[in-house]
């Protein structure tokens, strides 16, 4: 149980609804470059709609599996808050989760709060995260991802000016293995009055890594109790607002494929013999609910000594 509410907590945390009033392509212009970055302002204060809905299933060489799968959605509210700009222009952003909700198999789940995390990210979204250690299931987490070097709500823009069809394709590494992010700009489209950058992107995570009988990663097999291997794609279209490179919706599906294999003692005592596989499939959506701004503190005046004559 508590594994699970950390899944959902992390989640929430790592992953980001309103539907803009219109939409209506921009006829494009094949001759046009567009410079794509992320802007920053401090005190912008971003509010998002984040909904995941993936069904998993588990299953086993031999016999029925000792899990049953099922559907798991979860729905949370995700505020965004630029807190400070370095002298690079990178960012530094507090994430903080709102009114998480989440089921498993049709159970209701409570998700666990979380802490603000801090993002400090550079004007291709690309991140450096602080504070997992403080989110459930953080720290194991923060074991199998690169938090240097992570993609700001799964965004991960060009190094250089793009035109409409193009593509970029940007490599991160972790723990895991390279996580590929495979980019192309689809077009111009106006959303609620606003002109957007349509990006289709699919990112391809490994789920190669070997866990010791402390549930921490190891990277000898033979101090490993479980080794697991496979892979996560997610393939998503994004509207990005041309100006900043904002993101005002996102929408993906996600498949993911792991083997799991049990070793030594471990595998002698598992009720379901050496081997499991996990398949898990669904939708996800990120809509941008509000743009504005913090509301500047009130500067007290000093107060000034008394002077007595």
């Amino acid at each position: 149980m508590r594994k699970r509410l950390a899944l959902l907590g992390v989640a929430t945390v790592v992953f980001s609804a309103i539907t803009p009033a219109f939409s209506q392509e921009k006829p494009a212009d094949p001759d046009k470059t567009y410079d794509i970055k992320a802007k920053y302002s401090v005190g912008d204060l971003l509010k998002y709609q984040m909904n995941m809905n993936l069904n998993m299933a588990m299953t086993v060489p031999n016999g029925a599996s000792p899990f049953p799968g099922g559907e798991m959605v979860m729905t949370s509210g995700l505020k965004y808050k630029t807190v400070g700009i370095k002298p690079d222009g990178t960012a530094v952003i507090t994430i903080q989760t709102e009114g998480a909700k989440g089921t498993m198999m049709g159970q209701e789940m409570p998700v666990p709060a979380t802490p603000p995390i801090t993002m400090e990210v550079d004007s291709r979204g690309i991140g450096k995260m602080r504070g997992m250690e403080n989110v459930p299931g953080g720290q194991v987490l923060s074991q199998l991802m690169n938090m240097n070097k992570m993609p700001s709500m799964g965004l991960a823009l060009p190094d250089h000016p793009v035109k409409i069809g193009e593509s970029w394709d940007v490599e991160i590494p972790s723990p895991m293995g390279k996580i590929k992010m495979a980019s192309t700009l689809l077009g111009v489209e106006r959303l609620g009055g606003v002109e957007t950058l349509r990006i289709k992107m699919i990112t391809t995570m490994p789920l190669d890594f070997k866990m010791g009988a402390a549930g921490t990663p190891v990277t000898d097999d033979a101090k490993a109790m479980m080794i697991m291997s496979g892979n996560s794609v997610t393939s998503s279209i994004l509207n990005i607002q041309s100006d900043n490179a904002r993101i005002l919706k996102l929408a993906g599906d996600i498949k993911t494929d792991m083997k799991m294999t049990m070793k030594g003692e471990a595998a002698s005592q598992s009720p379901f013999g050496s081997e499991m596989n996990m398949k898990m499939d669904g939708k996800m959506s990120l809509n941008l609910l509000s743009a504005g701004k913090v509301p500047a503190t009130p500067v007290k005046p000093p107060v000034k000594a008394d002077k007595k004559g």
